[in-house]
Protein backbone atom coordinates (compact mmCIF):
# COMPACT_ATOMS: atom_id res chain seq x y z
CA UNK A 1 0.00 0.00 0.00
CA UNK A 2 0.94 3.46 -0.90
CA UNK A 3 0.34 6.91 0.01
CA UNK A 4 0.20 10.25 -2.49
CA UNK A 5 2.19 12.77 -1.40
CA UNK A 6 1.84 14.89 -4.64
CA UNK A 7 2.96 15.14 -8.25
CA UNK A 8 6.53 15.51 -9.81
CA UNK A 9 7.21 16.90 -13.60
CA UNK A 10 10.74 16.73 -15.21
CA UNK A 11 11.91 18.77 -18.03
CA UNK A 12 8.42 19.50 -18.88
CA UNK A 13 7.21 15.85 -18.77
CA UNK A 14 3.58 15.38 -17.72
CA UNK A 15 3.22 14.93 -13.74
CA UNK A 16 3.60 11.95 -12.22
CA UNK A 17 2.43 11.37 -8.58
CA UNK A 18 4.89 10.82 -5.56
CA UNK A 19 4.15 8.10 -3.45
CA UNK A 20 5.09 7.56 0.21
CA UNK A 21 5.42 3.70 0.92
CA UNK A 22 3.48 2.61 3.51
CA UNK A 23 4.76 -0.75 4.77
CA UNK A 24 7.37 -1.77 6.76
CA UNK A 25 9.57 -4.61 7.52
CA UNK A 26 11.39 -5.84 10.79
CA UNK A 27 14.08 -8.08 10.66
CA UNK A 28 15.14 -9.90 14.58
CA UNK A 29 18.74 -10.87 15.04
CA UNK A 30 19.24 -12.70 18.21
CA UNK A 31 22.64 -14.45 19.15
CA UNK A 32 23.25 -15.30 22.75
CA UNK A 33 26.88 -13.50 23.89
CA UNK A 34 27.89 -16.02 26.65
CA UNK A 35 26.84 -19.61 25.98
CA UNK A 36 28.41 -20.84 28.82
CA UNK A 37 30.04 -23.82 27.16
CA UNK A 38 27.06 -25.10 25.34
CA UNK A 39 28.19 -25.73 21.98
CA UNK A 40 31.08 -27.72 23.72
CA UNK A 41 28.34 -29.70 25.68
CA UNK A 42 26.70 -30.36 22.25
CA UNK A 43 29.92 -31.49 20.82
CA UNK A 44 30.95 -33.84 23.61
CA UNK A 45 27.31 -35.33 23.55
CA UNK A 46 27.81 -36.13 19.85
CA UNK A 47 30.90 -37.53 20.45
CA UNK A 48 29.85 -39.60 22.83
CA UNK A 49 26.60 -40.81 20.84
CA UNK A 50 28.75 -41.50 17.83
CA UNK A 51 31.96 -43.82 20.27
CA UNK A 52 28.38 -45.38 21.56
CA UNK A 53 26.91 -46.52 17.83
CA UNK A 54 30.43 -47.50 16.99
CA UNK A 55 30.79 -49.89 20.09
CA UNK A 56 27.52 -51.01 18.93
CA UNK A 57 28.31 -51.85 15.53
CA UNK A 58 31.33 -53.36 17.00
CA UNK A 59 29.55 -55.97 19.10
CA UNK A 60 27.44 -56.82 17.03
CA UNK A 61 30.13 -57.51 13.74
CA UNK A 62 31.91 -59.30 16.45
CA UNK A 63 28.50 -61.32 17.50
CA UNK A 64 28.14 -61.98 13.34
CA UNK A 65 31.80 -63.22 13.28
CA UNK A 66 31.40 -65.72 16.01
CA UNK A 67 28.11 -67.07 14.97
CA UNK A 68 30.07 -67.53 11.38
CA UNK A 69 32.87 -69.24 13.08
CA UNK A 70 30.56 -71.93 14.63
CA UNK A 71 28.52 -72.48 12.10
CA UNK A 72 31.53 -73.26 9.89
CA UNK A 73 32.89 -75.31 12.75
CA UNK A 74 30.05 -77.31 13.39
CA UNK A 75 29.75 -78.07 9.55
CA UNK A 76 33.90 -78.94 9.82
CA UNK A 77 32.71 -81.62 12.62
CA UNK A 78 29.52 -82.36 11.22
CA UNK A 79 31.28 -83.72 7.59
CA UNK A 80 33.69 -85.31 9.38
CA UNK A 81 31.08 -87.51 11.45
CA UNK A 82 29.43 -88.31 8.04
CA UNK A 83 33.19 -89.65 7.42
CA UNK A 84 33.33 -91.59 10.17
CA UNK A 85 30.04 -92.65 9.69
CA UNK A 86 30.73 -94.05 6.13
CA UNK A 87 33.79 -95.54 7.71
CA UNK A 88 31.58 -97.55 10.23
CA UNK A 89 29.67 -98.96 7.85
CA UNK A 90 32.38 -100.40 5.31
CA UNK A 91 33.70 -101.85 7.85
CA UNK A 92 29.95 -103.03 9.28
CA UNK A 93 29.53 -104.49 6.25
CA UNK A 94 32.55 -106.59 5.43
CA UNK A 95 31.95 -107.67 9.25
CA UNK A 96 28.36 -108.93 8.26
CA UNK A 97 29.39 -110.00 4.68
CA UNK A 98 32.24 -112.21 6.78
CA UNK A 99 29.73 -113.50 9.65
CA UNK A 100 26.85 -114.45 6.95
CA UNK A 101 29.22 -116.44 5.06
CA UNK A 102 31.19 -117.49 8.22
CA UNK A 103 27.23 -118.93 9.21
CA UNK A 104 26.39 -120.26 6.09
CA UNK A 105 30.10 -122.26 6.02
CA UNK A 106 28.99 -123.46 9.57
CA UNK A 107 31.78 -122.10 11.07
CA UNK A 108 30.01 -119.42 12.90
CA UNK A 109 26.58 -118.89 14.44
CA UNK A 110 23.63 -117.52 13.89
CA UNK A 111 24.27 -114.92 17.33
CA UNK A 112 26.79 -113.48 15.85
CA UNK A 113 25.53 -113.29 11.90
CA UNK A 114 22.22 -111.10 13.92
CA UNK A 115 24.60 -109.16 15.89
CA UNK A 116 26.88 -108.34 12.56
CA UNK A 117 23.49 -107.77 11.02
CA UNK A 118 21.91 -105.02 13.89
CA UNK A 119 25.50 -103.37 13.65
CA UNK A 120 25.44 -102.97 10.20
CA UNK A 121 21.94 -101.39 10.81
CA UNK A 122 23.17 -98.92 13.29
CA UNK A 123 26.06 -97.98 11.09
CA UNK A 124 23.57 -97.42 8.21
CA UNK A 125 21.31 -95.24 10.71
CA UNK A 126 24.30 -93.50 11.99
CA UNK A 127 25.21 -92.51 8.60
CA UNK A 128 21.79 -91.09 7.72
CA UNK A 129 21.95 -88.95 10.69
CA UNK A 130 24.89 -87.78 10.12
CA UNK A 131 23.59 -86.99 6.45
CA UNK A 132 20.84 -85.09 7.66
CA UNK A 133 22.96 -83.05 10.59
CA UNK A 134 25.72 -82.33 7.75
CA UNK A 135 22.64 -80.59 5.96
CA UNK A 136 21.15 -79.34 8.54
CA UNK A 137 24.90 -77.65 9.72
CA UNK A 138 25.41 -76.48 6.48
CA UNK A 139 22.11 -74.69 6.11
CA UNK A 140 23.41 -72.32 8.99
CA UNK A 141 26.45 -71.60 7.73
CA UNK A 142 24.26 -70.18 5.05
CA UNK A 143 22.15 -68.43 7.21
CA UNK A 144 25.02 -67.39 9.37
CA UNK A 145 26.71 -65.75 6.21
CA UNK A 146 23.60 -64.17 4.73
CA UNK A 147 23.47 -66.23 1.94
CA UNK A 148 19.67 -67.68 3.33
CA UNK A 149 17.69 -64.86 4.59
CA UNK A 150 14.24 -66.99 4.30
CA UNK A 151 12.30 -69.84 3.91
CA UNK A 152 11.50 -68.65 -0.19
CA UNK A 153 15.44 -69.44 -0.24
CA UNK A 154 13.70 -73.00 -0.09
CA UNK A 155 10.92 -73.14 -2.28
CA UNK A 156 11.00 -75.59 -4.91
CA UNK A 157 9.93 -73.38 -8.09
CA UNK A 158 7.06 -75.55 -9.38
CA UNK A 159 7.09 -75.66 -13.81
CA UNK A 160 3.66 -73.46 -14.95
Amino acid sequence: MQGNIGQLSVNNSPYFPVEKPQGAALLKFEWPLYEGGLLQNKLSLAHSKRDEAEAALKERTDQALREVALAYDQVDTGLQQYDAAIALQTASEAAFHSASDSYAHGVGTLTEATSAQTGLATARAAVARAHAQSLINGTALAFATGELTSSIDFAISTPR
